[in-house]
């Protein structure tokens, strides 16, 4: 599969993450096919992150 992309490292977001049997499944296989597979930690993978990630941008597109 790693053959296919340029890419090594891979994040797993958003609120079909928060299935632990999926993540779980996802990440083993990316792991096996020589990913670095990355997981939310301290901020959620659903709308509250959505919503930290809108506040993040709506910031950067001010002067505060």
């Amino acid at each position: 599969m790693q053959d296919l992309t340029p890419f090594l490292r891979v994040g797993l977001s958003g609120g079909v993450f928060q299935n632990r049997l999926l993540t779980e499944q996802a990440l083993s296989a990316l792991e096996q096919a020589g990913f670095d597979v990355f997981l939310h930690e301290a901020i959620p993978s659903g709308d509250g992150g959505i919503s930290l990630g809108q506040v993040i941008e709506a910031g950067s597109q001010c002067c505060f």
